[in-house]
């Protein structure tokens, strides 16, 4: 068992869907293997009383219970280390926010709020006294937990190979200079142990805004104002040359 002062990371927080239960990227998650790191690191927290891990997720509290009922985990988490979207974080949302955010939840009672992973994780370490570099989220993608999470909490992350997305979808390459694991016992403990090697997130970061930019131009109503652009240019351009003739 891995004592308390050979742990590097002393927080280790996980997503829920892809991370440990199947999701729409990883729909074939071996639950035994979830399950005996639940077990280990319930074994860990009792004997070292300054380790802390919990499963955070954007999901309401209602669906995210409902989801880890549905995968035979509720034994494993309770209101200290499972933490779900509740009404007073949507209440601490601008209005504008807050509409949104109760219009989506609406239309489907599985909406997930994908960043209030980063502002929890900062609220329990500033309460835990853990410093943000003791503290790691696993989870699967680029965009929503490794950039979002770095860029703006400065908050490590690893990333389950096996479910690696970006946005929610299948993500084909990896980008190098992030932690990439799997789900195992043996990979957990390494990052407990801070075996990995330590990111740099400048390639993570120059790729996402690449990716953002060529998303923006993709976009519809982009291309349209894009290829009018390109079309006036055009005819400014021939009207230049008829003009000199």
């Amino acid at each position: 068992m891995l004592s308390e002062g050979m742990l590097r990371k002393k927080a280790i927080f996980f997503g829920l869907d892809n991370v440990l239960i199947p999701g729409s990227v990883d729909p074939k998650v071996d639950m035994k293997e979830v399950k005996k790191i639940l077990s280990n690191l319930e074994k860990l927290s009792e004997k070292n009383k300054d380790f802390f891990w919990a499963l955070v997720s954007g999901y309401a509290k209602e669906a995210g219970i409902g989801r880890l009922r549905d995968y035979g985990l509720q034994d494993f988490f309770n209101e200290k280390n499972s933490f779900f979207v509740e009404q007073d974080y949507i209440e601490k949302k601008s209005d504008f926010d807050k509409e949104i955010h109760l219009k989506k939840l609406s239309e489907n009672a599985f909406f997930q709020d994908e960043f209030f992973k980063k502002i929890f994780i900062e609220e329990k370490t500033a309460e835990l006294g853990i410093p943000k570099e003791e503290a790691i989220f696993v989870g699967h993608d680029t965009f929503f937990d490794a950039f979002y999470l770095w860029k703006f909490g400065r908050i490590d992350c690893a990333l389950l190979k096996e479910a690696l997305s970006v946005k929610g979808k299948k993500r084909k390459n990896k980008i190098k200079g992030i932690i990439y694991t799997r789900r195992g016992w043996k990979e957990i403990q390494k990052l407990l142990l801070g075996k990995y090697p330590k990111p740099d997130y400048a390639f993570l970061e120059s790729v996402t805004l690449s990716e953002l930019k060529d998303e923006l131009i993709s976009a519809p109503e982009i291309k349209r104002l894009v290829i009018e652009r390109k079309k006036q240019k055009a005819l400014d351009k021939l009207a230049g040359i008829l003009k000199t003739k």
